[in-house]
């Protein structure tokens, strides 16, 4: 019995096939690793559909400064929508609450952000024709309207 066991670890297509099975068993237990270590994930911050705003849908961006930046359909001043920002110590600051007129509203979209350091973005609705609006949001949050969308 050990003379086959033997052959068998000794054999290049057998040992080809060992070394396969055990990256498998590695893969694996990674796999389940990392779903476990995903369980300890704490929320920076919930939000309350206040002054901060509501319902966030995209996901955030990290912008040359180190905060990240992100947008909320709802909540906010005028119940439209927000850009936030949050400080690397998990601190959320509204940068601009939309008004859902001229400016747009309801931001489902996320933020990128250009090469001249402003950041851009776009809303579903508001804008001069009511079919939304793309702008642009400086890092401190000085807010420009750019185009409305025609619908």
């Amino acid at each position: 019995m050990h003379t086959q066991i033997a052959k068998f670890a000794t054999s290049p297509h057998h040992v080809l096939r060992l070394l396969a099975l055990a990256a498998c068993w590695v893969a694996l237990a990674s796999t389940l690793n990392a779903g476990f270590v995903s369980q300890g994930v704490n929320p920076l911050y919930s939000f309350t559909g206040g002054h901060e705003g509501a319902n966030p849908a995209a996901p955030l961006v990290q912008a040359s400064d180190g905060s990240l930046y992100g947008t909320t359909v709802n909540g906010g001043i005028y119940g439209n929508g927000t850009v936030f920002r949050v400080d690397p110590n998990g601190a959320i600051t509204p940068l601009y609450s939309f008004i859902g007129g001229g400016d747009g509203g309801n931001a489902y979209a996320g933020l990128i952000q250009a090469s001249n350091g402003y950041l851009y973005g776009n809303t579903a609705s508001g804008g001069n024709n009511g079919s939304g609006e793309i702008f642009r949001i400086s890092t401190n949050g000085v807010f420009t309207p750019l185009f409305p969308f025609t619908g």
